[in-house]
């Protein structure tokens, strides 16, 4: 094992490869590589999902307070009323959802780099602790994008005008 001031080219690496011969294997580690494609896609598929359980949850509850609306309707509220109200519910579902989603994926996380710091804490020599570092912009995201998106989808999906019920004669 040798260490340098800085990664070296690979260049430099195919050198010493070939002054000390096969017999030694040359190894250079240049440090976690990203792959934005991977996590693009990955955010993706995290915002679809997080979406459709917001718009799931946001339909039982539509489905829910279908007698509320009726009575808004009956009382003279307009369909702006209505409206917002499918909003502001979309909203608090959506946000909750990221807020406890995001505090349980970073949690998780910041466990599996602890325990696996704790596993090689006890090698020789021991090699740097991974640390906990926070992406901030998908962080922001999660926590910005996903319920507005919701709010907006609620908002365009939300019926103006809600079809009249027939009322019941009551049975004594």
């Amino acid at each position: 094992m040798a260490t340098t001031s800085r990664v070296p080219t690979e260049a430099e690496q195919d050198r010493l490869q070939a002054s000390i011969g096969r017999d030694f294997q040359v190894y250079v580690e240049r440090g976690p590589q990203s792959h934005p494609a991977a996590l693009l896609l990955l955010a993706i598929i995290a915002g679809v999902i997080a979406l459709g359980a917001s718009a799931i949850a946001t339909g039982l509850c539509a489905v829910d307070r279908g007698a509320d609306h009726a009575t808004l309707a009956a009382v003279g509220a307009s369909p702006r009323v209505r409206r917002t109200l499918a909003l502001s519910q979309s909203g608090a579902i959506a946000g909750l959802g990221s807020l406890l989603g995001t505090a349980a994926g970073l949690g998780a996380a910041a466990a599996v780099l602890f325990a696996l710091n704790q596993s090689y804490a006890a090698t020789w020599p021991a090699p740097e602790p991974y640390p906990v570092a926070v992406p901030w912009l998908n962080v922001g995201v999660a926590l910005v994008a996903v319920p507005l998106v919701a709010m907006l989808g609620a908002a365009v999906f939300t019926r103006s005008r809600l079809p009249i019920e027939r009322r019941r004669p009551q049975r004594t």
